[in-house]
Parts: C-alpha cells; sequence; structure tokens
C-alpha cells in the first residue's frame, strides 16, 4: 500500500483532531492511500520536452517507436515525466524514467492499448511527429499541475456497525457506540469524503496510483480475471487484488477532446510482479463509467 506523505498527515490529523478523534489518529492513518493528482493546466506548446504531458505528440526516445497495430498507428494519451511525481513512500512506480500511453480509437473501445517505459535521460528525448492515421484521434496537449493527497477506503464511509469498524482494525467502547457514531464519526466521514470527491471530481484532474473507490473493485476483478483468463465468473480474493495499481487513471478532459463514455475514466493498471520488472506489456486497461 502506498503511504501518505507528511504534509498529507498533518492534514489528516489537523482534520481528526477537528472532530475528536485522535484517540483513533494512528488507526485512522494506517488505512489511508497516498495517490499523485494532475491537474490541466495550460496548452502545451512544446516549450520543454519530456515535462508530463495530456495529449498532443509524445517526447520520444530512439529506443521507442510510437505505438501501432495492425490498422495502423495508435492514438497517443499521456507521457508522465516520474521524476517529476511526489516520492510517496512504499510507492512501487520507478523514481525515474518515462511512461507513454497509447490506445487505439473505436466506437465500442477494443482494449487495444500501448504502454511504453524509459529510462533514458532528459536529453535524449525528441518531440514526435503525429503518427496517428485518418482512424485515430488526436488529443490537444495540455501542462499539468503534479500534487499529492490522499483517500480512506469507502468501507470507512459506510461503516455503521461495531463490527465494522473491528474490520478496519478500530476498537470501539460498546456503551457509547451510537453516541459515537452519530455525534462525532458521522460529521467527520460526511466532510472528509465530500472533501474528496470534490477534489477527484474535478473534470480536469487525473489520478496515478488512487482512484476512486466505487470504481476500483470493478477495475481490479476484471484486470486480474483477464490475468489468469478465467471466465466472466471468476471471482479473484481481496488479497489477489493487492498486488495490482493504478498506473494512470486519465479523466474525461473535454478541453483536450478526451470523454470516455458518460464522463467516466480510461484507467490503466498493472499487476505489481510486473512492474518490478519493469515490464509494461501485460498492462490492463478499460474504460469506468457509472
Amino acid at each position: 500500500m502506498v503511504g501518505i506523505s507528511e504534509t498529507s498527515r498533518q492534514e489528516l490529523r489537523d482534520m481528526l483532531k477537528e472532530h475528536q478523534l485522535m484517540d483513533y489518529a494512528d488507526d485512522i492513518e494506517d488505512l489511508a492511500e497516498g495517490y499523485v493528482y494532475l491537474t490541466l493546466t495550460d496548452e502545451d506548446t512544446y516549450q520543454q520536452v519530456g515535462n508530463t504531458r495530456i495529449g498532443g505528440v509524445p517526447d520520444l526516445p530512439t529506443t521507442i517507436e510510437w505505438a501501432k497495430t495492425d490498422n495502423g498507428y495508435m492514438s497517443f494519451l499521456a507521457q508522465i515525466n516520474l521524476a517529476e511525481l511526489p516520492q510517496l513512500p512504499d510507492s512501487p512506480l520507478p523514481e525515474h524514467g518515462m511512461l507513454y500511453f497509447f490506445h487505439e480509437y473505436d466506437a465500442s473501445f477494443s482494449g487495444k492499448h500501448h504502454v511504453s517505459y524509459s529510462d533514458s535521460m532528459k536529453n535524449e528525448l525528441r518531440k514526435s511527429n503525429n503518427l496517428a492515421n485518418g482512424t485515430q484521434v488526436s488529443y490537444s496537449p495540455f501542462s499539468v499541475k503534479i500534487s499529492d493527497s490522499y483517500y480512506l477506503p469507502d468501507s470507512l464511509e459506510k461503516a455503521n456497525t461495531l463490527a465494522d469498524f473491528a474490520n478496519l482494525g478500530m476498537k470501539l467502547n460498546e456503551a457509547n457506540f451510537q453516541h459515537w457514531l452519530i455525534d462525532i464519526w458521522n460529521p467527520f466521514a460526511s466532510k472528509f469524503f465530500d472533501w474528496y470527491y470534490d477534489k477527484t471530481d474535478n473534470p480536469d484532474v487525473s489520478m496515478i496510483l488512487g482512484q476512486h473507490s466505487f470504481l476500483r473493485p470493478y477495475l481490479l476483478h476484471e484486470a486480474e480475471r483477464v490475468r489468469l483468463q478465467k471466465s466472466y465468473s471468476y471471482k479473484p480474493s481481496q488479497v489477489d487484488l493487492k498486488y495490482w495499481i493504478i498506473l494512470l487513471q486519465l479523466g474525461s478532459h473535454e478541453k483536450s477532446n478526451m470523454v470516455w463514455h458518460d464522463a467516466g475514466f480510461f484507467d490503466f493498471a498493472i499487476h505489481t510482479d510486473d512492474l518490478a520488472k519493469r515490464d509494461f506489456s501485460k498492462t490492463f486497461a478499460a474504460i469506468v463509467s457509472s
């Protein structure tokens, strides 16, 4: 599990203190997961090479070609300069290098995509010409502001019994439980998740390592099922799902011409075994929409 930065830790503790929950601060902090969010800013004019970019064309080293299928070149989605990301505790991502994301556009979304990783130096990168053919879509280039934050599992938002909290590692006083739940816990949970969803529902936001919790189970279940080549009825265990991470959750950025079904998300996941080997050939991608 990816840890949270000291800034996020202090932010969480301030909220817990406000709601008289400091007795449970350690337990709640242990449930918090860090993520990086990317906020679209201005249209990218390519004055920089190798910066994190949504849309446009990639800055590729000579060792990597523009991704293509039998139907031609794919559409380019994003490049992530890993050195620009906040270094969160226990992050499995490489500290340096570039990630490139491509997909084959079609109306039904075939799931064909490609993720490349390069550890080339920044001075080895060059802006590419747009190679996407007439059947593909070009997305307008945007620079991003990079920040880190954190989220709590949505099981905390739904918890309303002693057993629910015990399963999350929190031991409560049964005699005072209803008072604690109604007067202390519920106001905190309401404020926290309103704050989280306000931040992540921004149409200009994409995420790395994090994901809307109500969408995450579907994505990772499907990723594990496909990895094991199982039927649609297969139900992986929660332990199995812990070995998957979100490389990128790309939001519906209308000003970049990116709209994934009904304002959904284009998600890319990778198994930690493959990530450790820097093998990005087995990534899973899906559009997830409510």
